[in-house]
């Protein structure tokens, strides 16, 4: 069990704090998010590390996704991002997402150089597409 007396240290737990009072994720949300006991979740929010090194790095991970990376991109880069992800990750190509997406691969191609390219209405079609598929690659069967 480690203490976090490191000033370094504490931005898990800061951002951790960001979570449960900005954007009012329980711990009990987080645990199951996680797959970390919400015990666990509760002594790491009050610097008591009883993780092993493999949870509490998928923990900060997961805690500044959630804070800092969404903090950092708007919706519309988001959706770029993700798109990029499905096409590095999973090898999909632009012509498979705009044929999901009902969208020719050139305006998906254009969006991911100009997101104002796009009409709100295509955006939006193209950004509950790229959520889906992403939902489907990395949900485990």
């Amino acid at each position: 069990m480690n203490n976090m007396n490191n000033p370094q240290s504490r931005a898990p737990v800061e951002f951790m704090d960001k979570l449960f009072n900005h954007y009012k994720l329980s711990p009990k949300s987080l645990s199951k998010i996680s797959g970390i006991s919400e015990p666990n979740i509760l002594n790491y929010a009050n610097n008591v590390v009883d993780l092993t090194l493999e949870n509490e790095l998928e923990l900060n991970t997961l805690i500044t996704l959630l804070t800092q990376s969404v903090d950092a991109h708007g919706e519309d880069e988001r959706v770029q991002l993700l798109i990029l992800d499905l096409m590095q990750e999973f090898d999909l190509s632009l012509e498979t997402i705009g044929i999901y997406a009902k969208l020719p691969t050139n305006e998906i191609e254009d969006f991911l150089e100009n997101c104002e390219s796009l009409t709100m209405d295509k955006r939006y079609r193209l950004g509950i597409t790229v959520l889906f598929l992403h939902f489907i690659c990395y949900t485990k069967h």
